[in-house]
């Protein structure tokens, strides 16, 4: 639809199954570009003016898992660029300008083979990295999130509050020098970007030990059609043809073509109101140690996907993942997704197909779309869609990422790390980056998470890491010692006249239910 003037467009987004309210505000122009949340040209501009420079050396590196069926060893790497680009030391077998959407970019990848569970030197024009794929059948780690927005405005209130474009950087960039750590998701509506401009600056303030890591994503509502439903479709939404482009996602379109299926070609199909993009370019599957993944797109329909969704189940069988995890954006039937395409009703049909016997007890499934952060399935589905939004019953916002991590013997466990929570006025950013800065891993810093599960919680020892020696105990000041200490783990920071009436306040590490604190700073959970 063609506005001749701005107009505020209150987008009343369809209720959820938990019965609450999206709460988007959207903007259209005249020259038939539309704005996907207000003030993105002037953020960026902005960021440029400030001192902002590229994390990555000058290389837009990618490297994301090769389909499941072309072999464990193998994964892909590609490099993107804005003009057409040579290389030392990279001969890409794939080399073309974006198709469709995003065409200001170009993408050079290849496939390569490598030595599980050794640490891969490479170069290209002169930049080096390294790249490790785990053994197969051994432990993994990595970082998923999903919704997030990055501009602050009504509709994506907390980004400028919360500052997610630089937290949010600095924290993955510091989790990825990890050696440990092997991959990164987004769960869909991945930055709210039609155009890829903003896209394209944040994957630049990566640094090329992020960028070195398996990454991936799925693709949410706001990445078929901006304004977050098929009905407000228009001829600029990018369907997540750009988007796929972008992430250099290897889908079950690879095995029969030479990356991508580009069939559908929207410009000609004009179905922007539906989905004009090859339903096989957005659904994937493989294993990265002793985890499977599949992910695909609630946009398209059962019959869609239903021999693929067969096809990797006989893949997941024939090699025998500790666990499977779907990766579905839409948590409830609304605003494009499909009947029974939601992840809960995905997740119920896989566990009730004949072929996906194997994975029956050892599928958990992982969601967005809503702008919260909990376990919505008992042990079995996890809602990670709070990334600086707002949305019903968080409406005072959410930003968290759960940090999964299995051992060679398949134990898993689910760390929700909340850096904001705007009802508790949780912050325990500062907290967080000091701890991985002095112990290089998030495995030090789970006294700062919420564990969402734990596959074999007893018998044995808590397998929650202490709290570090210096944390502040119970009933001690944490300035005692001219630098604040956090508290230790079941307690919080209190300011109070604990000398009496009249006498000066001063801070105390008190338990959690201590109530009538003047600053009352979040309790630090186990």
């Amino acid at each position: 639809m063609v506005l001749n003037t701005y107009v505020m467009i209150l987008l009343v987004l369809a209720v959820h199954s938990s019965d609450l309210l999206h709460k988007h505000i959207e903007k259209s122009v005249t020259n038939n570009t539309i704005i996907v949340t207000e003030g993105y040209e002037e953020f960026i501009a902005n960021l440029n003016r400030t001192g902002w420079s590229r994390a990555d050396s000058g290389l837009d590196l990618r490297i994301s898992r090769s389909m499941g069926p072309k072999g464990y060893n193998s994964l892909r790497m590609s490099v993107i660029t804005q003009s057409p680009t040579s290389f030392s030391n990279f001969s890409p077998s794939y080399a073309k300008q974006f198709q469709y959407r995003w065409t200001n970019n170009w993408l050079y990848s290849k496939e390569i083979q490598v030595v599980p569970g050794m640490k891969l030197p490479f170069s290209i024009n002169g930049v080096s990295f390294n790249i490790k794929l785990p053994k197969q059948g051994s432990g993994t780690r990595g970082i998923l999130f999903g919704d997030p927005c990055l501009v602050a405005n009504d509709w994506c209130r907390f980004a400028g509050t919360w500052q997610t474009w630089s937290r949010g950087t600095n924290f993955l960039n510091e989790v990825m020098k990890d050696d440990n750590m092997d991959f990164w998701f987004i769960l869909g509506d991945n930055f709210y970007d039609q155009s890829g401009s903003l896209t394209k600056q944040w994957f630049q303030s990566l640094t090329l030990e992020t960028k070195s890591k398996i990454t991936g994503m799925i693709l949410g509502n706001h990445d078929m059609w901006i304004n977050g439903s098929p009905g407000s479709g228009s001829y600029n939404d990018q369907f997540g043809i750009g988007m796929m482009q972008w992430y250099a996602t290897d889908s079950a379109a690879s095995l029969n073509n030479d990356f991508f299926d580009f069939s559908r070609n929207p410009n000609n199909d004009r179905n922007y109101h539906g989905t004009p993009n090859t339903a096989t370019n957005m659904i994937w599957w493989n294993i990265i140690g002793n985890v499977g993944f599949l992910g695909y797109n609630g946009a398209y329909t059962m019959n869609d996907y239903a021999q693929y969704f067969d096809q990797a189940c006989d893949y997941f069988s024939s090699n025998k993942p500790s666990w499977v995890f779907l990766f579905g954006h839409w948590n409830g039937r609304n605003l494009g997704c499909q009947n029974g395409m939601d992840t809960p009703n995905v997740f119920n049909t896989l566990k009730n197909n004949r072929k996906c016997t194997y994975i029956k007890n050892k599928l958990k499934y992982f969601d967005g779309h809503e702008h919260c952060n909990w376990k919505t399935g008992g042990d079995d589905g996890f809602l990670i869609g709070a990334n600086g939004m707002h949305d019903g019953a968080c409406d005072k916002g959410m930003w968290g990422y759960l940090y999964v991590k299995t051992n060679d013997d398949g134990h898993l466990q689910l760390w929700y790390f909340e850096i904001n929570n705007g009802s508790t006025r949780r912050d325990i950013y500062n907290q967080l980056m000091d701890c991985i800065q002095k112990n290089g891993s998030l495995d030090n810093c789970t006294y700062l998470a919420t564990k969402w599960f734990d596959s074999s919680p007893s018998p044995g020892p808590d397998p929650t890491p202490s709290p570090p020696s210096n944390c502040c105990p119970e009933g001690k000041d944490p300035w005692a010692t001219g630098r604040e200490q956090t508290c230790c783990p079941n307690t919080k920071k209190c300011l109070k006249d604990w000398n009496g009436p009249g006498k000066p306040y001063n801070y105390l590490c008190v338990d959690c239910n201590t109530g009538g604190c003047v600053d009352n700073s979040p309790c630090i959970h186990n």
